[in-house]
C-alpha cells in the first residue's frame, strides 16, 4: 500500500473520531442547557396553571354571587363528591348548580393541573382509567367544601358564619377548593387555591 493511501486512511480515521467526539459534545452540551432550563420552564408552566385556575375559580365566585341573589340569598345544596351521592333526592354537582350563572361555560369547572389516580377497587373503573382527571369523573375539578353546613342556609347565618368562621370571617371561611392540591410544590403539600365565601379565590391551604 502506498504512503500516501495509508495517509489518506489515517487521515479519514481521524477526522471520524473527531466528529464523533464533536456529536458526543454537542449532545452534552444540549443536555446541560436543557438541564439548566428545564426546570424553569416547568415551574413557569405550574404557575401558568395555577393562575388560570385562580381564574376558573374567581369567575365560579361571581357566579355563586348571582346565584345567591336569585336564591333569596341563600347557599345552594350542593353535592360535594357527585359520583357519592348520597342524598334522596341527590343534590347537584357544581356545573349543573351554577353553570345557568357562568354562562353555561363548563370548562371554568376544569383545573388545568387537575389529575386522579383511581384505586384498584374504586367502583369508578369500571367507567374510567387509573389515570383520570377529577373533571372527567366528577364534571368538576373543584370541590363544594362543607355542604352540610351551606345547603339551604342564608348567607351569613349559617352555622359558619354565626360562629365567625372561628374568628375570621368570610375572607378565610372556605366555600370551594380542588380536590386535590394540583398546584402544590413539594415542600408545601397542602397549599391549594380556594374561593372563600367573600366570593374571591386566593391561594391557601387547608386547615
Amino acid at each position: 500500500m502506498r504512503r500516501c493511501e495509508v495517509a489518506d486512511m489515517r487521515g479519514r480515521r481521524i477526522a471520524r473520531a473527531i466528529a464523533k467526539v464533536e456529536i458526543v459534545a454537542l449532545i452534552a452540551a444540549i443536555a446541560a442547557i436543557a438541564w439548566l432550563l428545564v426546570p424553569g420552564w416547568m415551574s413557569q408552566r405550574r404557575e401558568s396553571r395555577r393562575v388560570e385556575c385562580l381564574a376558573n375559580l374567581e369567575r365560579i365566585g361571581q357566579g355563586l354571587e348571582r346565584y345567591i341573589q336569585h336564591s333569596g340569598g341563600r347557599w345552594p345544596h350542593v353535592a360535594k363528591l357527585p359520583s357519592a351521592e348520597y342524598h334522596a333526592p341527590p343534590w347537584p354537582g357544581l356545573p349543573a348548580v351554577l353553570g345557568p350563572y357562568v354562562g353555561g361555560d363548563s370548562s371554568l369547572f376544569r383545573c388545568p393541573a387537575d389529575s386522579r389516580l383511581l384505586a384498584e377497587i374504586s367502583p369508578l373503573r369500571k367507567k374510567f382509567a387509573a389515570r383520570t382527571t377529577y373533571f372527567e369523573t366528577e364534571g368538576t375539578s373543584y370541590e363544594w367544601v362543607l355542604q352540610e353546613l351551606y345547603a339551604g342556609q342564608p348567607v351569613g347565618k349559617d352555622v359558619l358564619s354565626r360562629a365567625g368562621s372561628l374568628g375570621l370571617g368570610p375572607a378565610d371561611q372556605p366555600v370551594i377548593w380542588e380536590f386535590e392540591p394540583f398546584h402544590a410544590a413539594a415542600d408545601n403539600r397542602d397549599a391549594l387555591n380556594i374561593l372563600y365565601a367573600d366570593f374571591k379565590a386566593r391561594a391557601g391551604r387547608r386547615r
